[in-house]
Formats: structure tokens, C-alpha cells, sequence
């Protein structure tokens, strides 16, 4: 009895704490894991200081397996940005989670052409739903709050496509979000998009209405399964 409690104490404080991994070598970057009961959520962070108090700026990626980070010989290429970052480190501290089971940082040659990774880990597959990444983006969010170098009340969302939805759902239901921006992200879900994508071209005549109608009861299909 003692040891199961002293287990899900243990389980419990390593829940809500993250470890600071430390500066990204060669880059102005910081690495944090937060441990959680299913898997640990690793999380990077643009400017390595943590001496200023500021708003932060959680940005969520979209729907592929990329590594945050890839390591080139000449240095690090940061992903999942979907804006210039300009000067916006002097007023955000700025964040990124990783995708559930990808890891951070990535080798060139383990990836494939559109960036993801070419091996996708059979744990991603599982763990690759809405209410995982909400889990994660609120333990993140917990975190942050308990920073002494996050402005009080100023934690944003900034979603990416598949990150839009999970930037709507995390702010619709954590109080502690002050703003939210999105971009690329379809409301209705993707598979919407599509099916208005083939609605369009039927109208405008590059496919027939049967090939139009074919074509969706493809994406039915695929969903079904």
C-alpha cells in the first residue's frame, strides 16, 4: 500500500515538472521535457534566456511527424514556425511542443522529402489524436504558468493548420489562454476541405460531377476505415 502511493506521488510531481535540458548546442535555444503518465512531452523554446519577463507564445504545429529542429552540418533549421520570426523573441518568449513520440531533433537523411520522418513510430500512430495533443498543450500551459519569466495572464496559442484545431479546443476550455491566432486551418476539418476542394473543381469544370462524386466517396471510404 506505502509503495503504491509513494509510486503515485512520485508519478504525480513528475507530471507537473519539467526538467530544463539546457541550451540546444550551436543554437539560441532552449530543451524542456515535462514528464506526463503516457509519454514525456519535450519542448523547445527560442532565445535561450530566462532572466525576462514576457508573454508566451505557444505555437502548435500541423498534422506531420517533424521534428522540431533539424541538424545540419552548418547549424540548426528551426520547422514548425509558419510566420518570419523577425525581431519576436525581444517581445514572446516563444514555444514549440514536439509531436507525441517524434523526437526533437532530426538528422537530414532520417527524413523524408515533404520533412517528416521517414520511420514514423508505431506510438505516434496511436497517440496521434485531438484530445492527446490538448493534453499536452495544457501540461505545457501548466507549466508556464509557474515560470517566474512568463508575464502573468499572457499565454498565447498560435495554431498551424492542425495545430488551429487544437489551438480552438485548448482555448474554448483553459481559462489561462489570453489570445489565439490561426492560420491555414479549415474549422469544419480537413476533410471538409476537401470535399469543397472537389466541389470547386467540378464547378469550375476541371472534373466531371461523376468524378467529382467518385473521388469524395473515396475520402468516405478512407474515413470509414
Amino acid at each position: 500500500m506505502k509503495r503504491s502511493l509513494l509510486l503515485f506521488f512520485l508519478i504525480s510531481y513528475l507530471a507537473g515538472h519539467a526538467q530544463d535540458r539546457g541550451v540546444l548546442q550551436g543554437a539560441n535555444a532552449r530543451i524542456f521535457e515535462l514528464s506526463d503518465i503516457t509519454d514525456t512531452i519535450q519542448f523547445l523554446k527560442l532565445d535561450a534566456d530566462t532572466t525576462v519577463r514576457k508573454p508566451a507564445l505557444i505555437v502548435l504545429q500541423g498534422s506531420l511527424p517533424i521534428p522540431l529542429a533539424i541538424e545540419y552540418p552548418s547549424g540548426y533549421h528551426f520547422t514548425s514556425f509558419p510566420f518570419a520570426l523577425g525581431k519576436s523573441t525581444e517581445t514572446f518568449h516563444i514555444l514549440n511542443i514536439s509531436m507525441p513520440f517524434v523526437p526533437l531533433l532530426a538528422r537530414p537523411e532520417e527524413l523524408s522529402a515533404n520533412g517528416s520522418l521517414r520511420e514514423v513510430p508505431t506510438n505516434y500512430n496511436k497517440a496521434n489524436h485531438l484530445q492527446t495533443y490538448v493534453r499536452r498543450t495544457n501540461k505545457v500551459i501548466e507549466f508556464l504558468r509557474k515560470q517566474a519569466w512568463v508575464e502573468p495572464g499572457e499565454i498565447i496559442l498560435f495554431g498551424h493548420s492542425q495545430g488551429g484545431y487544437v489551438a480552438l479546443k485548448v482555448a474554448g476550455n483553459n481559462p489561462h489562454i489570453s489570445k489565439i491566432g490561426l492560420s491555414a486551418c479549415n474549422p469544419f476539418g480537413r476533410f471538409d476541405q476537401y470535399i469543397r476542394r472537389k466541389r470547386m473543381e467540378e464547378q469550375s469544370g476541371k472534373i466531371s460531377s461523376e468524378e467529382a462524386q467518385a473521388q469524395i466517396e473515396e475520402y468516405y471510404e478512407w474515413w470509414r476505415h
